[in-house]
């Protein structure tokens, strides 16, 4: 008989920035409406803030970018941190500035666990007017409805 010895469950998001792109395109066609996915939305695919505020840069090391010193100021608070990133994500989101490369490789570095998972990422949407609301929600709802779970077990 096989023991489960840990669930994990990683999701990756980048994919869905294409695909919701096709699927309001196709959908407005359709129904012969002009309005495209930006006319509607800001949106972004993103780790949890959480993520890129407690990763671990090592001061010590030479990185070819620049991390802001709220991530790196281990006297800061934790919702400082937070509320920090949160602010970032929603500029990025709304184009107001370029995702930072501090951001990236984190995406890319962070380990979750003892099998190095990297982070999952969320697809985020913002409505550009509250009209836009319920489908924003609506599809993010869509897109992380299935239900699965992957069970890692010892042989």
């Amino acid at each position: 008989m096989s023991k489960c010895i840990r669930d994990y469950t990683v999701i990756n998001s980048q994919p869905s920035i294409e695909a919701l792109k096709k699927l309001i395109s196709e959908f407005f066609g359709t129904f012969g409406m002009t309005e495209t996915i930006d006319d509607l939305f800001y949106y972004g695919v993103f780790c949890k803030p959480q993520n890129y505020a407690n990763f671990k840069f090592d001061v010590r090391e030479d990185y070819d970018f620049d991390i802001p010193y709220n991530i790196t100021n281990y006297e800061a608070k934790q919702e400082e941190k937070i509320d920090y990133v949160e602010k970032l994500i929603n500029q990025i989101m709304r184009k107001e500035i370029k995702k930072p490369e501090w951001m990236k490789y984190v995406e890319m570095n962070a380990n979750c666990n003892e099998y190095e998972q990297a982070p999952s990422t969320f697809l985020q949407i913002i409505p550009k007017e509250t009209q836009y609301e319920a489908l924003a929600q609506r599809l993010i709802e869509f897109l992380y409805s299935p239900n699965m779970v992957i069970t890692m077990v010892e042989a």
